[in-house]
């Protein structure tokens, strides 16, 4: 399948569209018991429940991912489900409510959902062609995150804005229309996933990673930071990979030099947007790129310590087992076995 036939069969009618295109009264799609049910009349009360879209219905046991187009022509119940989804819009729009927020997507941009988000679309119309990504959150965890985060804090920053900080962030949304790499990125990997070949899935894999790596670079696009005086404006990981680059040698007031910004300023802006402090921030920085050398390296323990800038062994060893939950030694075990 080739870019121009994929566009073709995404706006091509399926055997329900014919049946509901066009009707006065779009339809409602429910889900219950690990099944799907249209219902055609007196449908209010069934929107005033929330619904649970299982994993079993629109993805076999040995799928990690899947994509499908969001139905046209529906209306869709207010739903949640047990795996990340990426919404992508391949052309027209897309207006959902996620949480209670009305937000307003076009072609080209991302939404990704946590898990149980209650969220619903509007009924799409016949050009507004919406692609759902599906990935079960352990795939997600450890394939997608695991391989993008290179240990860097970025990663661990974009992580607990899109499922750590409940009361902040369930899902994330991007206006990435002008990504032209995310657009062929997302149809090479459907391409893929509608026309299956040999080595498919490893070539899903390789774009979901690729379309992720551009997901980040435009996130970190999203998060400035701003001088009280509305002078300088700065990047949160401009400062992020600043201080991951020095941080053997950098001190609280150095970076605040190189931002321009007042030391207790660059504290509040790193205890807000990281959630600490200066000092743990390095020693957090220090122990990832630890825990990177005893994954990718035979190096002596103590060589590594001294490499990332501990110079005391016993601390080291103390303040790692209280990160990972394990020596070094396990760790390194752990991660080869």
């Amino acid at each position: 399948m080739n870019t121009a036939e994929l566009d073709l069969y995404l706006r091509s009618y399926k055997d329900y569209e014919l049946t509901y295109f066009n009707v006065g009264k779009p339809p409602l799609l429910a889900f219950r018991d690990d099944k799907a049910f249209i219902i055609e009349d007196n449908y209010e009360e069934t929107l005033r429940q929330v619904h649970r879209l299982s994993d079993n219905l629109i993805m076999r046991t040995d799928q990690n991912i899947a994509c499908n187009q969001h139905y046209r022509f529906l209306k869709v119940v207010p739903h949640y489900h047990s795996f990340i989804e990426m919404i992508y819009v391949h052309s027209g729009t897309c207006t959902q409510t996620i949480n209670g927020e009305t937000i307003t997507m076009n072609q080209g941009d991302i939404c990704i959902l946590d898990l149980n988000v209650v969220h619903d679309i509007k009924v799409v119309e016949e050009n507004d062609i919406i692609i759902n990504i599906l990935m079960r959150k352990a795939y997600f965890d450890k394939t997608m995150l695991g391989r993008l985060s290179g240990n860097s804090l970025l990663t661990n920053f974009f992580i607990r804005a899109l499922y750590q900080e409940k009361e902040h962030h369930d899902y994330i949304v991007l206006q990435t229309n002008n990504n032209h790499k995310i657009h062929t990125l997302v149809t090479e990997l459907m391409c893929e996933f509608f026309d299956k070949q040999l080595c498919s899935e490893e070539a899903i894999n390789s774009y979901m990673l690729l379309i992720f790596t551009e997901v980040l670079r435009e996130y970190e696009k999203t998060q400035p930071i701003q001088q009280p005086n509305n002078v300088t404006q700065y990047n949160c990981a401009d400062i992020l990979h600043f201080i991951e680059e020095n941080y053997r040698d950098v001190s609280l007031v150095s970076v605040a030099e190189h931002f321009h910004f007042h030391p207790n300023y660059l504290s509040k802006i790193l205890k807000k947007n990281f959630g600490l402090t200066f000092g743990p921030l390095i020693q957090e920085i220090k122990l990832k790129k630890a825990s990177h050398l005893l994954e990718m390296q035979d190096l002596p323990i103590n060589k590594i310590a001294n490499e990332v800038g501990f110079s005391n062994i016993y601390f080291f060893y103390q303040i790692f087992k209280e990160k990972y939950n394990l020596t070094p030694s396990e760790y390194r075990r752990k991660f080869r076995t």
